[in-house]
C-alpha cells in the first residue's frame, strides 16, 4: 500500500524533469556566466557593494530588474562556481511543473502529470536557457505558483493576500514587464470593483506587491529622477518594432560578433557555414547602414536619455509607416508564439530540423489557445472569478509583449503555464458540456 502511494506521488511522477535537467546542466558544465547571465551576475556584485543600477548611467545601466540578481546574491558573496546557481534553475522547473500539475486538481483533470509534462514538451527552448544564468527557469516557477495561488485563493484569509503579494512582487523584479501588466491589470479591476465589492480581494495583493517594489523604485528614482522607472532596456525593444526598414522583419537586432559567427559555424557544420555567415555579413552591413545616422546620434547620450530618444524615435516611426509597423507587429507576434519568421539564417538555439519541430508544436499550442480564447471569452460571465483574473493577466501580457521586439520564444516561456492552464480549463468545462 506504501509502495503504491509512493508510486503515484506527484514528486516521484515528475521526479523525471528534475533528473534530466540536472544531468543536462552538470553535462554542458559552463565555467562562466553566458549572455544576459553576465549582467545578472555583474548585478549580484553591485548589490553587494550597496547599489543595483550602474551608477555611470551608461546605456544598460538598469537593464532588468533586481529579482535574479538577488537570488545571486548568496553565490556571489562567497564565490561559488557557476554550475552551482544554474543547478538551482532544475528545480525551478521541477516545482513550476509541480505546482501546474496541483492547480490541474482544482479542474479534477484526470491526466494532470500527463498534461504538466506538456508543459515541458510546448517549450522546447527551455532547456536552452536552463543551462545558462537566465531568468527564464525562475519566472517559469513564479509564474506557475502564481496561478496555484490565485486559483486556491478564498478571498477571507489575509495570509494569501501577503503570501499571493509576496509572489507577484518577485514577479515583478524578475521580469520588469509585469509591473506593467500588474497596473493595467490594477486599473481593470477598480473599475469592476465599483460595483462589484468582492474583487476588491484580487486588488490588495497587488498593491501588496508594489509596496514590496518601493525599495527598488525608490533606487530607481534616485538614479534618474522618473517616477515608476524599471528598466532603461523598453526603448530598444520597441525601436526594433517600429523599424521601417524591410529587412528587419520588427525583430530585435543584435550584433554582428565572433560569438555568432562561431555558433553558426557550429551549429551549421553541414550546411556551408561560410556561406550563411556571408549572406548575414550582407544583411548586417545593409541593416548598419539604415539606422546608422541615428543610433550613432545616440552614441554620447546616457541610458536615461538614449532610452528616452528610442521611445520617441519609435512612436515616430509607427506614426510615419503605419501599415509597416503593422506587418512588424504580425511578424513579432508570429516569431513569439511559433518561433518564425527571422531576418537573419540562424536564430538560436534553432537548428533547420529543430526549427521544424517548435512551429509544429508550437503551432499546435496556438491554436489551441486561440481556441480557448474564443471559448472563454463568449462564456466570460460564466466562469470562475480566478479564470477571469488567470485570463486578463493571460492577455494583457501577450499584448504587451507582442509589441516588445523578439529575437525568439524566450517571452513565451513565462507564461506558457498559464496558456496551457487556460487550455486545460475550456477542454474541462468542454467535455463537461459534452457530458451533460
Amino acid at each position: 500500500m506504501l509502495l503504491k502511494k509512493f508510486f503515484s506521488n506527484r514528486y516521484f511522477l515528475l521526479s523525471p524533469v528534475l533528473i534530466i535537467y540536472s544531468y543536462l546542466i552538470l553535462y554542458v558544465g559552463r565555467d562562466e556566466p553566458v549572455g544576459d547571465g553576465h549582467r545578472y551576475w555583474k548585478f549580484a556584485g553591485n548589490l553587494l557593494k550597496g547599489y543595483y543600477g550602474e551608477i555611470d548611467l551608461k546605456p544598460g545601466f538598469l537593464w532588468s530588474g533586481p529579482g535574479y540578481s538577488i537570488f545571486l546574491l548568496p553565490f556571489k558573496l562567497f564565490d561559488t562556481h557557476i554550475i552551482i546557481p544554474t543547478l538551482f534553475n532544475a528545480g525551478f522547473i521541477f516545482f513550476g511543473l509541480y505546482f501546474f500539475s496541483k492547480t490541474l486538481t482544482f479542474l479534477k483533470f484526470r491526466h494532470q502529470i500527463i498534461f504538466s509534462y506538456l508543459l515541458i514538451l510546448f517549450n522546447p527552448t527551455l532547456f536552452i536557457y536552463a543551462t545558462y544564468l537566465y531568468t527564464e527557469p525562475l519566472i517559469f516557477f513564479l509564474i506557475a505558483l502564481f496561478i496555484y495561488q490565485i486559483k486556491s485563493f478564498n478571498n477571507k484569509n489575509y495570509v494569501e493576500y501577503l503570501s499571493i503579494g509576496i509572489v507577484a512582487a518577485a514577479i515583478i523584479l524578475t521580469k520588469v514587464i509585469f509591473a506593467y501588466v500588474f497596473l493595467f491589470l490594477l486599473s481593470i479591476l477598480f473599475l469592476v470593483a465599483i460595483k462589484k465589492k468582492y474583487v476588491l480581494g484580487y486588488i490588495y495583493p497587488i498593491l501588496f506587491a508594489f509596496i514590496l517594489c518601493a525599495p527598488y523604485q525608490i533606487h530607481t528614482y534616485n538614479l534618474t529622477n522618473k517616477l515608476f522607472y524599471w528598466s532603461d532596456a523598453g526603448g530598444d525593444l520597441l525601436y526594433w518594432i517600429s523599424s521601417p526598414h524591410e529587412i528587419d522583419l520588427g525583430q530585435w537586432q543584435e550584433g554582428n560578433s565572433n560569438f555568432l559567427k562561431e555558433t553558426i559555424k557550429n551549429k551549421y557544420a553541414n550546411l556551408d557555414p561560410q556561406m550563411i555567415n556571408q549572406i548575414n555579413d550582407i544583411i548586417f552591413e545593409n541593416r548598419y547602414k539604415n539606422h546608422k545616422p541615428f543610433l550613432d546620434s545616440l552614441s554620447e547620450l546616457n541610458g536615461i536619455d538614449k532610452n528616452d530618444r528610442l521611445i520617441k524615435k519609435a512612436i515616430t516611426n509607427m506614426k510615419n509607416n503605419k501599415i509597416i509597423f503593422l506587418k512588424n507587429w504580425i511578424l513579432n507576434t508570429s516569431r513569439l508564439f511559433i518561433g518564425y519568421p527571422y531576418s537573419l539564417y540562424f536564430k538560436p538555439p534553432n537548428t533547420p530540423i529543430r526549427m521544424v519541430f517548435n512551429i509544429i508544436l508550437s503551432s499546435f499550442l496556438t491554436i489551441s489557445f486561440i481556441f480557448s480564447i474564443i471559448i472563454l471569452t463568449l462564456k466570460f460571465s460564466s466562469v470562475d472569478d480566478s479564470i477571469k483574473f488567470l485570463f486578463l493577466f493571460t492577455i494583457i501580457y501577450l499584448l504587451g509583449t507582442s509589441l516588445m521586439a523578439t529575437q525568439s520564444q524566450r517571452f513565451l516561456i513565462p507564461i506558457t503555464p498559464a496558456i496551457l492552464f487556460m487550455i486545460a480549463y475550456t477542454m474541462n468545462k468542454t467535455i463537461k458540456i459534452k457530458n451533460d
